[in-house]
Order: C-alpha cells, then structure tokens, then sequence
C-alpha cells in the first residue's frame, strides 16, 4: 500500500484460484498409481534388479502415503487434512494396486 497526503491506494493481486481437494487427491492417486511404480521399475532394470528385489521395490513404490507426512503437517500447522484423506485413500487404493500391478508385472515377464 502507497499513502499519500490525499489518497490511499492498495494493489492487490487476486488470490490464485486452486483446485478443490478432491481434485487434488484425485490427481495425486493417478500419478502415484501410474507414475511411482513405472518409475521403480525403470529404476530396477537400469540398476539391473530381478527377481524378488526388483519386486520389492515396487511394493514399496505402491504402499499407502507415510502418517510422517501427517506429523509433519502438523508440525507445520499446513495440510493436515489433505495428507489425512490421501493416508485413508492410499491404504484403502493399496491392495487393488497391489494385486493389479503384480499380475501386470508377472504377465508381461518384466522382471525374470
């Protein structure tokens, strides 16, 4: 804000308009769902894992968002409420994906 002897003047810069949480979530699980475990199975085949171990690291790509990231939020007093609805979606999503990619996995031979 700039004053002056006859005049109060004030820029402002309309907030930036961000999507509803449910979006948010949204968007997180289809990335998380798609893009995490691709990635580790890149990963594992440049780093030459087979077997059980390149398996592994993809269960671990799937498993549900950490309650460190709720501490954290909460910690920080941002958040709280967004990482609580992705822990409870994640742990209930996990399985389906679980079971889903494995059997994507064994069928193509990915990691023989």
């Amino acid at each position: 804000c700039t004053h002056t002897h006859s005049a109060h003047s004030c820029l402002t810069v309309p907030p930036v308009p961000r999507p509803p949480v449910r979006a948010q979530l949204a968007t997180f699980f289809l990335l998380r769902a798609t893009l995490a475990p691709a990635l580790m199975v890149v990963v594992a085949r440049a780093m030459g894992f087979r077997g059980d171990l390149a398996v592994a690291l993809v269960i671990l790509s799937i498993l549900p968002v950490a309650q460190t990231a709720f501490v954290i939020c909460k910690q920080y007093e941002t958040g709280a409420h967004v990482v609580t609805a992705a822990m409870v979606a994640s742990l209930l999503l996990m399985l389906p994906q679980l079971m889903g990619t494995l059997a994507l996995l064994e069928r193509w031979g990915v990691f023989l």
